[in-house]
């Protein structure tokens, strides 16, 4: 590998594992509250257009993972990519498609479920806490080679 293929592997790298953090970390403060988003504020509604949007961001996260973990897409995508960084190139473009959804999704109306009691909702929001911390724990110990 010369010093230029290094530079752009580690480059690629460092990019990686930024945005599969700030991606986890801005779906957190989603779901938690935590920091104020335009999903949150977005007005509620229970269209077919924004139904549509979502069903398009969740199939071009889905065709995407499907497609590039195909091992002839990988034939073919080493001719493009060097072999070294293919999985960092996969893990980079899957991590932009969650930003892309995140940031274009769209809200729909309705309760999904709700917890009223103190212990349920307490056993819930450490299960929560536990999964977003395993998150970030694995997204750190990725190795996106």
């Amino acid at each position: 590998m010369t010093w230029a293929e290094s530079f752009l592997f580690f480059t690629e790298l460092l990019l990686t594992r930024a945005s599969c953090l700030s991606s986890y970390i801005y779906l957190d403060s989603l779901v938690t509250l935590l920091f104020p988003s335009q999903l949150i504020r977005a007005k509620r509604s229970l269209s077919a257009k924004h139904f549509l949007i979502n069903v398009i961001l969740l199939g071009l996260f889905g065709i995407q993972h499907s497609v590039m973990a195909r091992q002839g897409f990988k034939r073919w995508w080493t001719k493009i990519v060097p072999r070294h960084i293919e999985r960092t190139t996969y893990v980079l473009l899957s991590d932009l498609l969650v930003v892309l959804l995140l940031w274009q999704w769209r809200r729909m109306t309705g309760v999904i479920w709700d917890v009223e009691h103190p212990v349920g909702a307490l056993v819930l929001w450490g299960l929560f806490g536990a999964g977003w911390l395993m998150i970030v724990i694995c997204c750190l110990k990725q190795r996106h080679e």
